[in-house]
């Protein structure tokens, strides 16, 4: 898949609130993801992703990559995770953990 600076409508509606490793931390959940190009190529490695609210506001401009073609699938946000030590949505009140039950 090509990567791409745009994030498709969908993904904006999929959640408006924060990150969402606050309801999820280290476990995996079914989301829709990207893949952070700019960041994974800064800390070498390819396997780490974000989920759809940080690459809206952490990961803005950077170059991104819809994972798994589009479909949800079974992932944490490394961003607020730390993996990139910029995620802007942890200091917000999260409230998503009724969303993730």
């Amino acid at each position: 898949m090509e990567a791409s600076n745009e994030i498709d409508q969908e993904s904006k509606d999929c959640f408006k609130i924060g990150c969402t490793f606050g309801a999820t931390l280290y476990s995996n959940y079914t989301q829709p993801f990207y893949y952070c190009i700019s960041c994974n190529e800064e800390i070498d490695d390819e396997s780490k992703v974000i989920c759809v609210i940080c690459a809206i506001h952490c990961h803005k401009g950077h170059k991104l990559q819809i994972g798994a073609y589009g479909l949800s699938q079974k992932v944490f946000c490394d961003c607020g995770g730390g993996s990139f030590n910029n995620c802007e949505n942890m200091n917000q009140k999260n409230s998503l953990s009724s969303v993730f039950k």
